[in-house]
């Protein structure tokens, strides 16, 4: 019973994954037609000088959110066991054990080290 509702749940983040990268694409796909129609039309006259950031931005925005999430992805697996269960949380690792040092200064006295 649990595994089927795991498997749904697989099979709905794939779903939306896929939905995602279409409209990543899709925007990338309009940055760069909207580049290309810069060029063709406009570029001779230097006008609609506007349309250049906005389709650099259209087309590159969705490449930049891609690397992100892949050299993202490559850096949280560390071990091999990590990422076959694609759990991308990070492990509770205990603090370290260090003393924490606070001066302390009196009226007069020279400061005391709380350990």
């Amino acid at each position: 019973m649990g595994s089927s509702s795991s498997e749904e749940a697989g099979k709905k983040g794939r779903r939306w994954m896929g939905c995602g990268c279409g409209w990543a694409f899709a925007v990338s796909l309009a940055g760069g037609l909207m580049l290309g129609w810069w060029e063709h039309q406009y570029h001779p006259n230097n006008r609609q000088l506007w349309m250049v950031p906005v389709g650099l931005i259209l087309f590159l925005t969705p490449l930049f959110a891609w690397l992100s999430l892949v050299i993202s992805d490559l850096c949280s697996s560390s071990s091999p066991s990590s990422s076959s269960s694609k759990d991308h949380h990070p492990s509770s690792v205990p603090p370290p054990h260090a003393s924490i040092e606070v001066a302390v200064a009196g009226a007069g006295s020279s400061p005391a080290c709380v350990r």
